[in-house]
């Protein structure tokens, strides 16, 4: 990298750091001249001995990089004593900026543009799990040129979610500026917990933090709703009031007393993940989340009408509140590659049908089933996306599948399926859906469940159509269309006349809800320890990597490590050679 990349990255991940050192650390350093006038040293390790016997210091400090290439690599001087050589060696307190730095520039990252001075920050709170709830975090900071996003999320699995909390300078890097781990961990959503309230103090304070954004609680404590900031939260689905996110049992949930919960946790199929903790839990976290919401006097956002109307159902205390409605919006980078998707209707005498999106039981994969068959003579299935559950689907003769794709290769791909229409199939309410605002935008009629989000945004033959979610009324609804072509074409006219709203129409419409604190002016950062702590091992991991990535990365460095090591044994150095073509293969 070059100085100017190394101080643009050490702008985020370094926090004001000074602390001892036991002599001169490379080729520049800042003495007090008084301290020179009685020396008698001929050396920089007497001369450290002579400062330090005086009564002063000697400290390093991140606040300033040296660009010192043209030198000698430093070393450490032999008549430091071994314990300090070990602690320089093996807890060294820039340890964890070092590992950063080496990280990003192993990956190739570009480090962010110059942060303007007076540009306040905002805070997203999120969970880890991606998704589209990962996706809009995503979309809003990049479209969020008006402040500086950081984006909180925790790090866990399905006994305990929030073990490790980890704080991030954009929404989608992979390297945390901190991280840290919970004496006690957050199961599910803390109602109260001490540590995490510290410690989100300390972000707010160090990171001059004028606005939050709650857009999930999973893995977070409520203590995050009562900051003494500015604060919305984003209905993206139902928690914390549902455990199972979705409310939905079967069919849609309209109440849900101590009764139903306590019977929806024990028999509800949808429930997967928080199954630690009883009853009692999720209804005193229901009773101090709207408690929380009323006496914090916090705006609540909704993507969509349906979503808005069930939080009231569900939650009688919101029926004197407002509830925003404020759709997501796609950034223009999609848009720009979605523009030129076309269908080619009636190109080859069969309806052909993208069903864009993961294929899992709730996303409608049994009803895609019960039509394969019925719908062989007269249409032909491209999954895009399906993931795994695609499988299930690929030896249909009518079918083909892209289980997996980059989000910005959709273009392309739908340009080639050439689909007559979009079909999705989910039999659960979605809360707003990107996949219809994706087939949308790329101009492709969409037939869609008559449920939640979905039955909001279809208006009936205007730009798409809705049908019941069961194989019949999916089967009637295509045959018609088949025989339609007229209709399909005149509803494809009417998308592609439409402007599809933008990323950042979105979010113009949260800082209107949201604005910036008037007369900003920015904190320092101070005393924030670095990335992951003090050291305690010999081996740094991503807590957000993937086991596949950490495995391929230590065998890379094993193999590196092979071929830098003379004495090695030749007969290890051939195993090892073995071994990683084995894994690579």
């Amino acid at each position: 990298m070059t100085p100017d990349e190394i101080d643009r990255w050490l702008n985020a991940y370094t926090s004001a750091l000074a602390f001892d050192i036991p002599c001169f650390a490379g080729e520049s350093a800042c003495i007090n001249v008084r301290l020179l006038q009685c020396a008698s040293v001929t050396n920089d390790v007497e001369l450290a001995a002579y400062v330090r016997e005086q009564g002063s210091l000697l400290l390093l400090t991140d606040n300033i990089y040296v660009d010192d290439r043209a030198f000698p690599v430093f070393s450490l001087p032999s008549s430091l004593y071994p314990a300090v050589q070990t602690a320089l060696n093996r807890r060294h307190p820039l340890t964890g900026v070092r590992h950063a730095l080496e990280e990003l520039s192993s990956r190739g990252e570009a480090p962010t543009a110059v942060v303007p001075p007076v540009q306040p920050a905002r805070l997203h709170i999120s969970h880890s799990w991606g998704g589209g709830l990962g996706r809009w975090v995503e979309d809003f900071v990049s479209a969020d040129t008006d402040h500086r996003n950081f984006v909180l999320r925790p790090i866990g699995d399905l006994t305990a979610f929030g073990q490790t909390l980890a704080l991030y300078g954009s929404a989608s890097s992979t390297l945390p500026l901190r991280t840290w781990t919970l004496a006690v961990p957050i199961l599910s959503t803390a109602i109260a917990h001490h540590e995490y309230r510290q410690l989100l103090n300390s972000i707010l304070t160090d990171f001059g933090i004028e606005s939050i954004i709650v857009s999930s609680l999973i893995g977070h404590a409520l203590d995050v709703l009562f900051a003494d900031l500015p604060l919305i939260v984003v209905c993206h689905d139902y928690y914390p009031f549902c455990p199972p996110i979705l409310a939905t049992w079967g069919s849609p949930c309209w109440q849900c007393d101590a009764h139903r919960l306590t019977d929806c946790l024990q028999n509800n199929p949808g429930h997967r993940f928080f199954r630690y903790e009883p009853a009692s839990h999720w209804l005193a976290l229901r009773t101090h989340f709207g408690r929380a919401l009323c006496e914090s006097n916090i705006p609540l956002v909704a993507p969509s009408a349906s979503v808005a109307e069930r939080m009231r159902s569900l939650m009688p205390v919101l029926d004197t509140r407002t509830l925003h409605e404020i759709a997501h919006g796609l950034p223009q980078a999609v848009l720009d590659g979605l523009t030129d998707s076309g269908s080619g209707v009636g190109s080859d005498g069969r309806l052909r049908i993208v069903v864009l999106g993961s294929l899992e039981t709730h996303k409608g994969a049994d009803l895609l089933k019960a039509v394969l068959e019925p719908l062989a003579n007269i249409a032909s299935f491209v999954l895009v996306g399906s993931g795994s559950n695609g499988d299930a689907f690929a030896s249909s003769p009518h079918v083909e599948v892209r289980a997996h794709y980059e989000r910005e290769d959709l273009g392309a791909l739908l340009t080639e399926a050439r689909p007559d229409i979009g079909l999705l199939l989910s039999i659960v309410p979605e809360t707003f859906s990107y996949t219809l605002s994706e087939l949308h935008a790329a101009g492709i009629p969409v037939a869609a469940t008559a449920l939640g989000a979905f039955a909001d945004r279809i208006q009936e033959g205007e730009n798409g159509w809705l049908y019941s979610p069961d194989p019949e009324s999916l089967l009637a609804l295509l045959h018609r269309l088949a025989l339609s072509p007229r209709e399909i074409a005149n509803v494809k006219a009417n998308l592609v006349a439409t402007e599809p709203r933008t990323a950042l129409d979105m979010v113009a419409d949260y800082n209107r809800l949201l604005p910036a604190a008037a007369g900003y002016l920015p904190r320092p950062k101070e005393g924030v320890s670095g990335y992951g702590g003090a050291r305690t091992g010999n081996i740094d991991i991503n807590p957000e990597a993937s086991l596949r990535d950490v495995f391929r990365e230590f065998w890379q460095y094993v193999r590196k490590k092979v071929d830098n090591t003379e004495k090695l044994p030749r007969p290890i150095v051939r195993t090892v050679s073995w071994l990683m073509g084995v894994i690579y293969k």
